[in-house]
């Protein structure tokens, strides 16, 4: 369960503070057992992972390069 203080407390009722500069991803199956509460404190994004695959990671990848050759390069090579 995470508060309104950014504590978050396991099962196991070890508390967690998160500090401002931490960041927490959680990536579930469903979201049945989902308390409305836990819906409101995190940003639900739901990927249909038929849509999104690996193609966005490497594009994103390549688009940080720096060196425009290499960006050319790689682009090739993963279209092929």
């Amino acid at each position: 369960v995470m508060d309104d203080n950014k504590m978050l407390t396991l099962a196991s009722n070890e508390r967690i503070p998160l500090t401002p500069p931490m960041r927490l991803l959680l990536e579930v199956e469903n979201m049945r057992e989902a308390s409305p509460a836990t819906v409101s404190r995190g940003g639900v994004i739901f990927l249909n992972d038929t849509d999104v695959g690996w193609a966005p990671y490497i594009t994103s990848w390549i688009q940080k390069r720096e060196v425009e050759n290499e960006k050319a390069l790689l682009t090739k090579l993963f279209d092929e």
